[in-house]
């Protein structure tokens, strides 16, 4: 945070027995806010994983803490990924599940677009799946608006978004505080949204949105 300039995002890879909630936790510090938690598994061998006596329980862990699962050999596991991806569908309801072989994820799924930077806001097709066979694709487009909005408007326009939204991200000029970018943010159901620093400039809403096509 001392860096000038400062870093755009902080990525952290953790070890493969780190509790990923607890590293996270340090992306609420002041001057910090976080993204997303990102957890690979094995589709082949997580299964069998969280039944070990001795890694089960982390593995658990690790699922549930997830914002986004990326369910990596999808091509060695063959006919049990779809089951297997549907078991952990169970375990976390609330994550983006993406399946993947070499672990190939797009970046715009990962980190979504900056909200601070309109140029990154164009309407765009990605060539990675967020989840399903190769021949899918995602989308996104953006959302402007160049009056205020009340808060809980909004919020209720966020709970609305399709299950086929996978990531939401951008900042929103509000009836309730009209001096303050309203920072929201979603990744798969989970949803957070919070009052960040004064407009530079004209206000502006602007919302990214990412869905499977």
């Amino acid at each position: 945070l001392e860096l000038d300039p400062r870093p755009d995002r902080i990525v952290i890879e953790a070890s493969g027995v780190a509790d990923p909630a607890g590293v996270a936790a340090f992306a609420h510090s002041p001057g910090l806010h976080h993204d997303a938690t990102v957890v690979v598994v094995d589709l082949e061998t997580i299964r069998a994983t969280v039944d070990d006596g001795y890694v089960g329980d982390t593995a658990r862990a690790q699922i549930a803490a997830a914002d986004i699962l990326v369910a990596n050999k999808a091509d060695l596991a063959a006919d049990l990924a779809a089951e297997t991806v549907a078991w952990l569908a169970e375990r976390a309801p609330d994550a983006v599940i993406v399946e993947t072989t070499n672990a190939i994820v797009a970046q715009e799924l990962l980190f979504g677009h900056r909200p601070d930077n309109p140029a990154n806001l164009q309407r765009s097709q990605g060539s990675q799946p967020p989840r399903g066979g190769a021949d899918d694709v995602f989308e996104s487009w953006t959302l402007t608006r160049d009056r205020p909005i009340a808060r809980a408007t909004g919020e209720r326009w966020l709970d609305s978004l399709p299950d086929r939204v996978v990531r939401a991200k951008g900042i929103v000029w509000t009836e309730e505080r009209p001096d303050r970018q309203f920072i929201v943010h979603r990744v798969g159901r989970r949803t957070q949204c919070r009052f960040g620093p004064p407009w530079q400039g004209d206000p502006t809403t602007q919302i990214a949105v990412i869905a499977v096509r």
